[in-house]
C-alpha cells in the first residue's frame, strides 16, 4: 500500500461491509459508537437520549450499553 508516496502496510484494518446500513458495528465505552451507513459508518460523538441532556456517546455507553449488531431506527 502507498500512503502519502510512501510505502508501507496496513496490518489490523476494520471492514463493515458486513453490516446492514443503520447497525452497530462498534459500542465500546473507550472506543466510542460507530453505525454503519450509506458509503461507510459514522461515529457518533454526542447524542440527546430521550429524557436526557446532551452528551458525549461514550458516557451514554458507559451507563447504558447498546450491542453490536443492533439497527437504529431513524
Amino acid at each position: 500500500s502507498e500512503l502519502k508516496g510512501e510505502k508501507g502496510q496496513f496490518y489490523k484494518i476494520e471492514n463493515y461491509d458486513s453490516y446492514q446500513i443503520g447497525q452497530v458495528v462498534l459500542s465500546s465505552v473507550k472506543k466510542g459508537l460507530v453505525i454503519k451507513c450509506n458509503g461507510g459508518a459514522v461515529e457518533i460523538l454526542e447524542m440527546l437520549a430521550p429524557n436526557s441532556k446532551m452528551m458525549l456517546a461514550k458516557n451514554y455507553l458507559n451507563g447504558k450499553p447498546i450491542e453490536v449488531g443492533v439497527i437504529c431506527n431513524e
